[in-house]
């Protein structure tokens, strides 16, 4: 899972987007979405658990789902990666923290998840195309992406 958020101008009176990217081997599927008013801290946190929430709405109905759910989290953000995977501690009087808290609750519903940080804006294929789908999603373009293994 590849995510990423957007907004303009970043001074938490901008609109946001986030764009997430789904790899499953070789099928590739990618979603925008507009979040409204945002920063892109908190577009970053909501991009990754939309990305999270759309991977687990595919699972729900498959039979004992959970014995086999596996989620590496890519993303260019270390502010949003730290705030979910719980390497910063969370406490009351931190920015975002009712974001954070309500994110890290769709997190812990994934019985193994991982968190890996990439360089933003280095060329990396989907990272790239989550960046525009993020974009995309500021402006109010909200779109799916599909790329299936022939």
């Amino acid at each position: 899972l590849y995510a990423d958020g957007s907004s303009y101008p970043n001074n938490g009176a901008g609109n946001s987007g986030g764009g997430v990217v789904i790899k499953n081997g070789r099928n590739v599927v990618g979603f925008s979405k507009f979040f409204g008013i945002g920063t892109n801290n908190t577009a970053e946190i909501k991009a990754i658990t939309y990305g999270i929430a759309k991977v687990m709405e595919g699972l729900r109905n498959v039979l004992n789902w959970q014995s086999f759910v596996s989620i590496r989290v890519y993303s260019d953000s270390e502010y949003a990666i730290n705030s979910l995977s719980g390497v910063w501690a969370l406490t009351p009087n931190k920015k975002n923290f009712e974001l954070i808290k309500e994110s890290q609750v769709v997190v812990r519903e994934v019985p193994n998840i991982n968190f890996s940080h990439i360089r933003g804006h280095a060329g990396h294929r989907y990272n790239e195309l989550a960046d525009r789908l993020a974009r995309d999603g500021r402006l109010g373009k909200e779109e799916r992406y599909e790329e299936f293994a022939k």
